[in-house]
């Protein structure tokens, strides 16, 4: 009875003491706290039509239902056609997954 007293105060001792020890080498501020906010930008007015305007560097890329990137297209410049929803792009580029992890690329020098 004596024996089962002691190793059950010996092991609480021990679990105190390697508990301090913990505490003691954990920074005393806590986590860093990395700023991950981002602050936002100002659009700059441009000529457009409807919704689209004028613009430079976009990337549209699109995913199927389970989340994979299925393709990729960007262009250097794009400029709206006035009356509709055709776009002008200058260096256009497109990439597109295919089964087995095989990818097509395709630039171009201009496009609609």
């Amino acid at each position: 009875m004596m024996r089962r007293l002691i190793l059950i105060l010996g092991s609480m001792v021990l679990a105190a003491i390697a508990f301090l020890i913990y505490m003691l080498w954990q920074s005393p501020s806590g986590p860093a706290i990395v700023d991950t906010h981002l602050t936002p930008t100002s659009v700059q007015s441009s000529d457009s039509i409807g919704t689209v305007g004028a613009g430079q560097g976009v990337w549209i890329k699109q995913y199927d239902k389970d989340g994979n990137l299925t393709s990729i297209m960007s262009a250097t410049r794009y400029v709206p056609r006035e009356g509709g929803n055709v776009v002008d792009v200058i260096e256009p580029q497109a990439e597109f997954s295919c089964p087995a992890d095989a990818r097509w690329f395709l630039p171009a020098t201009a496009g609609w």
